[in-house]
């Protein structure tokens, strides 16, 4: 899925978890949730993180291939708890719903993602071409009902 697609659905994630659990620090959560739905990404240099982070994005992905270790729950799990622990718990919790809501994202696409590599090579496949027609729709949906979430529950 393209970025903006991502960072949607992990903006629409947290505005659910937000809402149903009256978090505090909604600036440092949502800025952790976008800064984790980009960073799955960081194995593929022409990734919208990829580009501005070059020179880490360039070995991991010589290193790890793209959709691989950086496209699993052990990362997901492994980066974000070193996040709650040495940042701040907001930021951990955040950093762990973009990134999960990048993973799912992946995994409706054709190219799908083994989400408990290294441990399974079990794979999640959807239908969804990256930057498809049904990609596009998909997104336009998500941001009416994102749009929809704000007004209802957190304006």
């Amino acid at each position: 899925m393209m970025y903006q697609t991502h960072r949607l659905i992990g903006v629409l994630l947290g505005l659910v978890i937000y809402v149903n659990f009256n978090l505090d620090h909604k600036i440092l959560f949502f800025t952790a949730i976008l800064l984790g739905s980009i960073f799955v990404d960081i194995d593929e240099p022409r990734s919208f993180i990829g580009r501005k982070l070059k020179l880490l994005s360039w070995p991991i992905k010589w290193m790890f291939g793209h959709r691989g270790i950086f496209h699993s729950m052990f990362m997901a799990l492994l980066l974000s708890a070193l996040i709650y622990h040495f940042l701040e718990e907001y930021s951990g919790i955040g950093f762990f719903v973009g990134y999960l809501g990048h993973i799912i994202a992946d995994g409706i696409t054709l190219s799908g993602v083994k989400i408990f590599y290294p441990l399974s090579k079990v794979s999640l496949k959807g239908f969804i071409r990256t930057g498809g027609m049904l990609e596009k729709l998909l997104f336009f949906v998500l941001l009416i009902v994102t749009i929809w979430t704000v007004i209802k529950f957190v304006l």
